[in-house]
């Protein structure tokens, strides 16, 4: 087990709310532990969570699991769209 001291929290992601949520769910689903910051906030005043209001919804998970979340996130970026492969396209 690691040092407690050495556990820090680290984005993975950031984006509008409905793409938090599925790599939230994502990263959960492979026993990943993730939160969403800003995700009350962003329903409640979204102006006020980033100037702009750009990419207001933070993943953030801890550092130690830093490599396969991203991994994680990077093939499901990568899959073909299901869309895409009935159309033929």
């Amino acid at each position: 087990m690691s040092d407690q001291k050495n556990i820090k929290p680290i984005q993975v992601f950031a984006g509008e709310f409905w793409q938090a949520s599925l790599v939230k769910q994502l990263l959960e689903d492979n026993d990943i532990p993730a939160f969403m910051e800003n995700e009350h906030m962003g329903s409640i005043a979204p102006w006020r969570i980033e100037p702009g209001g750009f990419n207001p919804f933070k993943v953030i998970i801890s550092n130690e699991q830093y490599d396969l979340a991203v991994k994680l996130i990077e093939e499901f970026d990568s899959a073909p769209d299901e869309l895409d492969a009935n159309s033929g396209v």
